[in-house]
């Protein structure tokens, strides 16, 4: 025997108005409650939306944003402004979708590094933050990281220095997980990473494609985190990075007997 369950009018009325061929104006869900403006925020945003468009979808109480469907422009940030209790942001744009949004973006405002450190300041319960490829996030943005941030994606900031690692290790002791791809990092920043408190939680750390990193750098990196004996590191990736070589593969080696019992994915290059 089968049974039919019967769709009930709220899905019936979202799936009426997310459809590709509905016409019906985003500026009139601004007085929605926010249980229905949820769900709606969702299936748009793998759509892409504008700043105007993303602002009549939000609420006080959102707690999650991914808008890494959208292209960030000053206006989408000026609407995310008005979060203040976000737990998860992403920001991340992939190098395909750059590309992609290329034309457009002579049309529209760059987002700028003030308004990215107003987000942080005004949230400090965010915990997941992914902001790969944003050109604005500079070393001082990191100085407004709340210390709640445990999972952090700074991959493709190409402002970042070690300045800016000063910061989030001083600012957020509890990093679960940090990538620092293709930053301006250099060994002092990498070392810094084992000497922060930080290092007992830090289970993935990614320094693909710096080019300033060498032997120095990882050594240091793996002699702080391995300190007392164990260490939590699971995931260590530092591939691409032109100046390590292969005295870093015998550190590695030397770390994974002493301390990296918990290590299950490695990946780099040597030269």
């Amino acid at each position: 025997m089968s049974f039919y369950c019967m769709p009930s009018l709220l899905s019936l009325s979202l799936d009426t108005l997310t459809k590709p061929s509905s016409c019906f104006p985003l500026t009139e869900f601004t007085t929605l409650p926010p249980n229905l403006k949820d769900p709606l925020r969702q299936v748009f945003l793998k759509r892409g939306l504008s700043g105007p468009q993303l602002r009549t979808l939000l609420h006080p109480r959102v707690t999650e944003l991914d808008l890494s469907d959208s292209l960030v422009t000053a206006e989408l940030l000026s609407a995310v402004k008005s979060c203040t209790n976000l737990r998860k942001l992403n920001l991340n744009t992939s190098f395909s979708y750059l590309k992609k949004v290329q034309a457009k973006t002579q049309a529209t405002s760059p987002p700028d590094s003030f308004q990215v450190a107003d987000i942080l300041s005004t949230n400090c319960h965010l915990g997941t933050l992914y902001l790969r490829n944003l050109s604005c996030v500079t070393d001082s943005v990191l100085s407004c990281l709340p210390s709640s941030v445990t999972h952090l994606d700074l991959g493709g900031c190409s402002s970042v220095t070690d300045s800016g690692v000063d910061q989030l290790v001083s600012h957020c002791p509890q990093l679960a997980s940090l990538s620092l791809a293709r930053t301006r990092v250099t060994d002092k920043g990498v070392a810094k990473l084992g000497e922060g408190e930080c290092r007992e939680t830090l289970k993935e750390i990614r320094l693909d494609g710096c080019k300033s990193i060498t032997d120095i750098g990882i050594e240091e990196l793996l002699a702080g985190v391995g300190r007392s004996g164990s260490s939590v590191l699971e995931i260590l990736i530092f591939h691409k990075c032109p100046r390590v070589t292969d005295r870093s593969r015998q550190v590695l080696e030397q770390f994974l007997m002493e301390a990296g019992g918990a290590v299950r994915q490695l990946t780099w290059t040597v030269y």
